[in-house]
């Protein structure tokens, strides 16, 4: 039950999240100015609301960004996102990278 709350909810908040970020126009301006912060937010939102449903939030995020991958495939913005994604996981890396000698 878990698994089916997880990937519903991290399939809807990936569909509204990409409505509000690609179709309404006030974002425009922050889909070029905040890419870091908005990867961050759907990653947060979709694994703060299935967790508050008793459900899988890793399933959730996953489901989410697969959803948000899939929309408007010919968007820059997805590039954005990408580069956005790769460096935050090199600095986590190279966190764990350096609390693993302790």
């Amino acid at each position: 039950m878990a698994t089916r709350g997880g990937v519903a909810l991290g399939w809807a908040t990936g569909k509204i999240l990409c409505f509000l970020t690609f179709h309404l126009p006030q974002s425009i301006e922050l889909v070029r100015t905040g890419a870091g912060l908005v990867a961050i937010g759907i990653t947060c939102l979709a694994y703060g609301i299935t967790k508050m449903a008793h459900g899988y939030g890793f399933m959730a995020v996953f489901v989410a960004a697969l959803r948000s991958r899939s929309a408007e495939r010919q968007n820059t913005y997805h590039e954005n996102l990408h580069d956005f994604n790769e460096q935050v996981m090199c600095l986590l890396m190279a966190i764990l990278t350096c609390f693993s000698d302790w």
